[in-house]
């Protein structure tokens, strides 16, 4: 009977949990590189493959560990360790054992990838690109197009990123224009994580958004996303033309209407406002208080209390949230004390 074996009887014959059933498979690991106790590399190697399977990948990291202790030079096991560290999100450890796979076997399309990951994660964006260009002239991939678009971005190589992107779009198969979509997103997301302070990254997203037009001008995620960065700077007039375009592709998107409403708004033009806010309300009556706050202040301002006043009591009808009720409760007293 082998180690793994031995443990599961004394597992069933203790009644230990699972739980404790993986400390103690753990304590006995620890062992297995002293002269103390020695599983077969066959076993180790075999109960890693099994944890990497439950995607157990910290317990199979320390099986594959023990195993490269053994046969040191093993490239199916050393990948394995690095691999099982990596998904452990144990980044610089998987990059150390990557770089030892390297020194047996330098080309390696899947070990350099893995290492431009592990790279990208922890922000050494220059690293990453070194190990993305290493992979491409060994093998040519999409998704390694894609991964290397995304990191020169990160190092505001924008010219580069966007023709590298371009190498994936198909235009006889529209899906590949979500890559141009998603490269977009994640660099307006940025934008807005670094408080709106990196200019450079939402003009990035304007542009990627603007290539998607070349092939979709009438592309409803195009143009919505363009009309949302241009909003974010306050420049109206500019987004105002983009999610016209949007509305031209999907006349009864709630989003589009609410956000010419709030675009007229801003541009002090309140009777296409309130044209666009009544449109989405009668899409969506119970999306959110807001617009109807929204509207009821835009009647307001052309003094038109008593259009303010029943907006607000429609409201009642249609909004369900306590929090945003109670704020819709408290503008309508207000209007009522006039």
């Amino acid at each position: 009977m082998n180690i793994f074996n031995v443990l599961k009887s004394k597992n069933k014959f203790l009644n230990l949990s699972y739980m404790d059933y993986q400390i103690l498979w753990l304590k006995f690991l620890d062992l297995l590189d002293t002269p103390i106790l020695f599983a077969s590399f066959d076993e180790l190697y075999e109960k890693g493959i099994d944890l990497y399977n439950e995607k157990k990948f910290f317990l199979a990291s320390k099986c594959f560990a023990k195993a490269h202790f053994l046969r040191p030079n093993d490239l199916d096991t050393l990948y394995n360790y690095a691999l099982n560290l990596q998904l452990s999100l144990e980044y610089k450890e998987a990059i150390n054992y990557y770089l030892k796979f390297l020194k047996l076997d330098s080309q390696n399309p899947d070990v350099h990838y893995n290492i431009a990951l592990c790279y990208e994660n922890i922000e050494n964006y220059e690293k990453a690109v070194e190990h993305f260009e290493k992979t491409l002239n060994l093998k040519e991939d999409v998704n390694i197009y894609i991964s290397l678009s995304f990191v020169l971005a990160h190092l505001k190589k924008f010219d580069q990123a966007i023709e590298l992107i371009l190498k994936t779009v198909n235009p006889k198969e529209y899906k590949t224009l979500e890559y141009l979509l998603n490269l977009g997103s994640t660099f307006e997301k940025k934008y807005n994580e670094q408080f709106n302070l990196n200019l450079d990254y939402l003009l990035f997203a304007i542009e990627v958004y603007k290539k998607i037009l070349i092939f979709d001008e009438l592309s409803y995620d195009a143009n919505y996303r363009i009309m949302k960065c241009f909003k974010k700077i306050k420049n109206y007039q500019e987004a105002l033309k983009y999610c016209k375009n949007a509305l031209k592709s999907f006349p009864s998107s709630f989003d589009a209407n609410y956000n010419m409403g709030i675009l007229f708004y801003h541009l002090n033009k309140f009777e296409e406002a309130i044209y666009y806010f009544e449109l989405a309300i009668k899409i969506e009556p119970k999306q959110t208080s807001e617009i109807y706050l929204n509207l009821s202040l835009t009647y307001e301002l052309i003094q038109k209390e008593e259009e303010a006043i029943k907006i607000l009591k429609d409201a009642l009808n249609h909004i369900e949230n306590k929090n945003e009720l109670e704020m819709i409760k408290q503008n309508l007293r207000r209007l009522l004390k006039f």
